[in-house]
């Protein structure tokens, strides 16, 4: 993260700008999302809408694992 003197119309007010880790532009921070373990990494609003929709077909298959019991290193239908 660095700051940046807002140069239009020589206001002199420092705004807050971040990279975002994912496609490197720089947004000012409002704009970009912190996780948790990684607080000094941002990643803007777009890459966060674009890595939510690849993760979720891995979700929905982790969960339908789990669901039908292979979670737990089953490795085909129970036998009973």
């Amino acid at each position: 993260m660095h700051t940046v003197t807002e140069i239009a119309g020589n206001s002199g007010v420092a705004s807050e700008w971040a990279r975002c880790y994912c496609c490197g532009r720089d947004y000012p921070t409002a704009s970009t999302v912190t996780f948790h373990d990684h607080p000094g990494e941002h990643v803007c609003v777009t890459c966060v809408r674009w890595l939510y929709t690849k993760s979720l077909p891995i979700a929905r298959r982790q969960w339908l694992r789990r669901r039908l019991g292979r979670g737990r290193g089953d490795l085909g239908p129970r036998c009973g």
